[in-house]
């Protein structure tokens, strides 16, 4: 039988606030999970709650399961079937279940013609990137004219077979870190084994 896996977001780190003239930054991610191990491809977005008043140094942590896409742990039997994407945004005045709602619309409907398509890996992850990043621009128009900052640009989380045979004998830590408009933070993943 195939191992079930785990891989959630854990804990966001200000490394760096944004110039915003605010006193505080108050950012989240946003998480694209695609799984192309069967014929049809199943996709989801997910987000972090807005961290308000986050400041230089601050550790925030928030338990966000991205895998499976249903939020159930899930099989990996071929990790190169698995695309997870993450972006950062600084929330001003947009309204983020909007720019969530954006995201998953674009990228979806994107993943089954790009997965239909053939086209090598890579070049599906830099196509997905690029949707990610124009779908975010359009959720954010909520807010115009205070519209929220997208921090950098969004960035894959690749998941290997090293990382899924290490994370089968203890749980594994994987980070991304994000630049944008001054600021600079870093997102913290767990990969781990089993049904928990």
């Amino acid at each position: 039988m195939a191992d079930l896996f785990r891989i959630a977001f854990m804990e966001m780190r200000c490394l760096e606030e944004t110039n915003e003239s605010s006193a505080s930054d108050e950012p989240y991610a946003l998480f694209f999970v695609a799984d192309l191990q069967d014929h049809v491809p199943k996709a989801m977005v997910h987000r972090t709650r807005v961290f308000e008043d986050t400041d230089k140094g601050e550790l925030k942590k928030q338990w966000v399961r991205i895998w499976g896409v249903d939020q159930k742990p899930a099989v990996i039997s071929n990790p190169d079937k698995v695309i997870i994407l993450a972006a950062l945004m600084e929330n001003d005045e947009s309204d983020v279940d909007s720019v969530a709602t954006a995201a998953r619309g674009a990228l979806s409907t994107n993943l089954l013609s790009l997965a239909s398509s053939g086209i090598e890996r890579a070049k599906m992850v830099s196509d997905l990137i690029t949707v990610f990043k124009s779908s975010l621009d359009l959720g954010k128009a909520t807010g115009f004219p205070n519209s929220d900052d997208v921090l950098g640009s969004p960035q894959e989380l690749r998941i290997t077979a090293a990382d899924l045979a290490a994370a089968r004998l203890e749980t594994q830590r994987r980070n991304l870190t994000f630049s944008g408009d001054g600021g600079r933070y870093r997102l913290g993943f767990d990969i781990a084994a089993g049904p928990g």
